[in-house]
């Protein structure tokens, strides 16, 4: 009696081992999207009080560029994992400079590499499943922008938090998400150019819509 108790108990208990098994594995997919680019330049000078003092200033709306690559997870849990990322993004961005009422063209290539902690709502065997996504990145403009105005460098770090939804397709995974990137460091190049005294800070902020893709 007591071995047909334990096969019964063992039987019960297989599918919940397997299936904590499979969570924990390790898998890779694509991702593609358009992201709205921004950068924020801040002026130490103010034009009201002193119009004439030089001052830069960049497009408030920002430019769409698209981004793509490729990403693995790694499942911790049954909700919890990690996903690196190597990432390729173009953009563009003009920045006006007053007073001499020019503008410039800045472009940027970039290669990235995101690290993120997802959180995926796993409770209930729903088709769509939230997700949760918090991390940080870091990366490097390959596009060359030399300026007698405003030099910029190019490494770049942000942190990065993003709201998606996993929709499970039979043996395809698919998962939209909004993420937003905030850049951290000062991108403002000090070369002793003529607008380089009147420029306090330069920083790359972003927004993306993405679909990740994997089996």
């Amino acid at each position: 009696m007591k071995n047909i108790f334990l096969i019964l108990f063992c039987a019960g208990s297989w599918p919940v081992f397997a299936q904590e098994i499979s969570v924990k594995k390790f898998f890779w997919g694509v991702v593609a999207g358009v992201e709205q680019h921004r950068l924020s330049i801040q002026s130490i000078s103010n034009k009201v009080a002193a119009p004439d003092s030089p001052a830069a200033g960049a497009e408030r709306g920002g430019t769409a560029g698209a981004v793509a690559g490729v990403f693995g997870r790694w499942r911790l849990s049954r909700d919890l994992a990690i996903q690196s990322e190597l990432l390729l993004s173009v953009a563009r961005n003009t920045v006006r400079f007053h007073p001499e009422d020019t503008h410039e063209q800045y472009h940027f290539m970039d290669a990235e590499l995101p690290l993120h902690l997802v959180v995926t709502n796993r409770a209930k065997n729903h088709v769509l499943r939230p997700s949760l996504m918090i991390g940080g990145r870091i990366g490097w403009n390959f596009a060359s922008n030399p300026s007698s105005r405003l030099n910029l460098y190019q490494n770049r770090t942000a942190a990065d938090i993003g709201l998606g939804a996993e929709l499970h397709l039979r043996n395809l995974h698919v998962q939209p998400e909004v993420v937003y990137s905030y850049g951290l460091n000062n991108l403002h190049n000090y070369l002793n150019t003529q607008y380089d005294p009147a420029i306090k800070s330069v920083v790359r902020d972003r927004i993306t819509l993405r679909i990740l893709v994997w089996r």
